[in-house]
């Protein structure tokens, strides 16, 4: 599904499924003057183009590796993926929404089933929750 990730100047949406319902979710997710990031190889899709140019949104995607901004300044998308992994905090991404312990994994399953009930993006089990 796609992120949405708030910045100063708009939202910033990572696609990282590519499916014609996740850039549609995105485009919907994105706000007036935002940017749409798709991650990957993306599907076919059918796409309303007019909440592109209404909300003058900026499109634009990573298929493999580049350079992206992050912290001010551009530096390839691997180095900052390790950045974030050595760091061990996603909660500033937004993205891992819920954190359950492995005997509450009912729950945490439920969390990830019914994303709009949870409003959960992303859901994880760790073993020393």
């Amino acid at each position: 599904h796609a992120a949405r990730v708030l910045r100063p100047e708009g939202v910033l949406v990572y696609d990282t499924v590519g499916s014609e319902a996740t850039i549609g979710d995105g485009l919907a997710l994105t706000r007036e003057g935002g940017r749409l990031i798709l991650v990957g190889g993306a599907a076919r899709a059918r796409v309303d183009w007019t909440r592109v140019w209404y909300r003058q949104i900026t499109l634009a995607g990573i298929f493999a590796y580049g350079q992206a901004p992050y912290e001010g300044k551009n530096q390839d998308i691997y180095e900052t993926a390790i950045q974030l992994l050595r760091r061990q905090d996603y909660t500033g991404l937004g993205l891992l929404t819920h954190v359950f312990g492995l005997e509450d994994y009912r729950a945490a399953l439920h969390a990830a089933l019914s994303k709009g009930g949870h409003r959960s993006i992303k859901v994880a089990l760790r073993p020393d929750a």
